[in-house]
């Protein structure tokens, strides 16, 4: 398993699209952003054949200090959960 980031992204993107890379890199930040922002405001967003982010309320818990053994309270927090589209045969 290798590491994907955003740069190669951007690189593939443009070259699969004949853009320049400033102009992928505008896509993907406009796509990030908009499915930052609709699922902040509590959307799902659902992309075809790709899948669904939303965001879920992850509950508070009793966690416990590795180091120490002391128990800790882990606060509720919100989280993106993606689920992939199913694969298509």
């Amino acid at each position: 398993m290798s590491n994907y980031s955003k740069s190669d992204l951007v690189r593939i993107l443009a070259a699969q699209a004949g853009i320049p890379q400033p102009t992928a890199k505008t896509v993907v930040d406009g796509l990030f952003a908009q499915i930052t922002e609709r699922t902040a405001a509590g959307d799902k967003v659902i992309i075809a054949g790709f899948g669904k982010f939303e965001q879920k309320t992850r509950a508070a818990r009793t966690g416990r200090n590795p180091a120490t053994g002391a128990s800790l309270e882990i606060p509720e927090r919100n989280v993106l959960k993606f689920t992939p589209s199913k694969p298509t045969t």
